[in-house]
C-alpha cells in the first residue's frame, strides 16, 4: 500500500529529528545545507507514537503528530492542505538546571531543525509556527514538557492522497 503525502512528510520530519544523536547532552547535527551547529540537549528517542510518561533512565523523548487537515482550494487535479501538527518534548532534568530553561532551550533547538528544511524534503511548500507552550508538570521531580504547534503546506492529487505534486 501507497504512503499518503502527509505520511511520507511525517516520516522525514521524524529521520530529521532523528538524526541528532541519541542520548547526548551535547551533540552535533550536520545541517543539509550548511555547517554543523551544536544542540545542548540530546534526547533519548524520536517516535511518532504516543509518549506515556519518561521512562526511567531517558532523559527526553521527542514526539511528532499530525493533526487536524484542512483542504484550502481545489483545482482540475490538486488539493492544497493545511495540515497542523504538534512536536512535543518531555524533559526529565536530573542536573541542576532550571527546568523552566531547558524547556524554553530545547523548543528554540526544535523550532531551528524543524525550520530548516520548510519544504520537507520537497514534499511540501512551506511550514508556518502557531506557537508554542511549556508545562512543568511535577516541578519537584524535575519533569516537564513543551510543545510546538505548526501547520505544513502540501499538495496532492485531488482524487489520490499517496500523489503528491509532481508525481507521476
Amino acid at each position: 500500500m501507497a504512503s499518503s503525502v502527509i505520511q511520507r512528510i511525517m516520516e522525514h520530519l521524524e529521520a530529521r529529528f532523528k538524526a541528532v544523536t541519541i542520548g547526548a547532552t551535547k551533540v552535533v547535527l550536520a545541517a543539509e545545507a550548511g555547517a554543523p551547529y551544536t544542540i545542548e540537549y540530546g534526547v533519548d528517542l524520536v517516535t511518532r507514537k504516543p509518549i506515556n510518561g519518561l521512562p526511567k533512565g531517558e532523559r527526553a523523548i521527542l514526539g511528532l503528530y499530525a493533526g487536524k487537515s484542512e483542504p484550502t482550494n481545489t483545482t482540475a487535479e490538486m488539493v492544497n492542505v493545511v495540515q497542523d501538527a504538534t512536536l512535543e518534548i518531555h524533559i526529565n532534568n536530573e542536573v541542576d538546571e532550571p527546568l523552566e530553561d531547558l524547556l524554553l532551550q530545547a523548543l528554540a533547538e526544535a523550532h531551528r531543525v524543524l525550520m530548516e528544511d520548510k519544504t520537507c524534503g520537497g514534499l511540501g511548500f512551506g511550514i508556518v509556527i502557531r506557537g508554542s507552550e511549556t508545562d512543568i508538570d511535577g516541578y519537584f521531580s524535575g519533569a516537564g514538557s513543551a510543545s510546538l504547534y505548526f501547520t505544513i503546506n502540501y499538495r496532492h492529487h485531488r482524487d489520490d492522497p499517496t500523489r503528491g505534486f509532481g508525481d507521476e
